[in-house]
């Protein structure tokens, strides 16, 4: 009898906490799962600033969201989904990503700033994405990479012949216009696009995709000097975060032991070292 009396003090007690109003760093409740402070706070900073008469309104909206998604949580948690080997997979895939990120944006963080003649060297160095920035028009035939080498185009010097051998070897391609802003582009691609002459087509090879363009118009659009200089600046820091992190990953590399399945090791790939 004392038992049992003890397991009902229990359950109403367990019951009371699931019903007591919301407090402290605790904002709200779904079925008895706490939403905090720092995850609302979270929200709010991924969907930007708000004037101060809409700061309530809009904290209350993200809370709203919130406790609707925890209710689909609590659903999906009700159906066994998270007992899915999908769910599993995809978690483990989350943190890897975020670890990664994370690793990367500490490598950023502990990188010396750049000097004021490293940003004003860089801007000379990358003028298309400066001063001789340009937004590009483009006439584009996107085909399979397999599908019809593109070693037999290279003597073709317009769009039409192009079109027309990729017909005549029935390959199925895609031709539209696209806009093209030379920032964006590889440095060796731009020196290349401003090698050639007016109407000659370039043909670029990437992810299993043929593409090949020429370029119809160019409309100049320079950055404005003050915005250079911040642009730069983050630029540099993302090269050098980027250098910085493919050094630490050869290092980490050089130092693990890695053992591959036969079969399943990259072409590259050094021979593993035996497993101790």
């Amino acid at each position: 009898m004392r038992h049992a009396a003890l397991m009902l003090t229990l359950a109403v007690s367990l019951a009371a906490c699931g019903d007591r109003t919301p407090e402290g760093q605790v904002v709200a409740t779904v079925n008895g799962d706490e939403i905090t402070r720092p995850q609302l706070n979270a929200v709010l900073a991924g969907a930007g600033g708000a004037s101060a008469k809409d700061t309530a309104m809009q904290r209350n909206a993200a809370l709203d969201q919130l406790v609707l998604r925890q209710l689909v949580v609590q659903e999906a948690k009700r159906e066994g989904i998270d007992r899915s080997q999908d769910y599993l997979l995809a978690v483990r895939a989350a943190e890897d990503r975020i670890l990664t990120d994370m690793l990367a944006a500490k490598v950023v963080r502990g990188l010396r700033p750049p000097y004021a003649r490293d940003v004003e060297q860089y801007i000379r160095d990358n003028p298309s994405r400066f001063a001789g920035r340009e937004i590009l028009l483009a006439d584009q035939i996107r085909y399979p990479a397999g599908g019809f080498p593109t070693d037999g185009l290279k003597d073709a010097h317009d769009m039409a012949e192009i079109a027309r051998r990729l017909t005549a070897a029935k390959v199925g391609f895609d031709r539209q216009r696209a806009t093209i802003d030379t920032a964006t582009l590889p440095a060796e691609l731009y020196r290349t696009l401003q090698s050639l002459p007016p109407g000659e087509p370039f043909v670029v090879v990437q992810n299993g995709e043929a593409l090949v363009g020429v370029i119809v118009s160019r409309r100049p659009e320079p950055i404005a000097p003050d915005l250079a200089n911040r642009l730069a600046l983050e630029l540099i820091r993302q090269d050098a975060g980027r250098d910085a992190l493919a050094k630490q990953l050869d290092s980490l590399r050089r130092e693990a032991k890695i053992a591959y399945q036969p079969g399943f090791a990259a072409p590259d790939a050094a021979p593993p070292s035996s497993p101790r």
